[in-house]
């Protein structure tokens, strides 16, 4: 139980942007917890490891968002039944990531 690694999110100016925690939860598994800067507590989004290829997402309070499910070399992430973004996978060697809405539109790459 607790926390197995934390990782800080940072910007392009090298500026700390979000807060990375990864988990073991009693009885939950694994708990991927992204937050700001001082919310540690509060995170944004939580991702709690599911089956294989199937990982539910939460928002702030602990609301469901939806889940992550893994399509081939992709990830969708599906909300309401309905995807609503997908992350792909560049240069997998080199751990490079695209994530875009469903319009194609990117939202970040890394």
């Amino acid at each position: 139980q607790g926390e197995l690694s934390a990782i800080d999110i940072l910007g392009m100016s090298g500026q700390k942007l979000l807060h990375g925690s990864l988990q073991e939860m009693p009885e939950a598994g694994l708990h991927l917890a992204i937050s700001s800067v001082g919310c540690e507590t509060d995170p944004r989004a939580t991702i709690v490891a599911g089956k294989p290829y199937n990982h539910e997402v939460y928002g702030r309070g602990g609301h469901a968002y939806g889940t992550l499910e893994f399509v081939g070399a992709r990830v969708l992430l599906i909300q309401a039944g309905d995807p609503v973004m997908a992350i792909d996978c560049g240069n997998e060697n080199e751990l490079q990531y695209t994530a875009s809405r469903m319009d194609g539109r990117v939202l970040a790459s890394a």
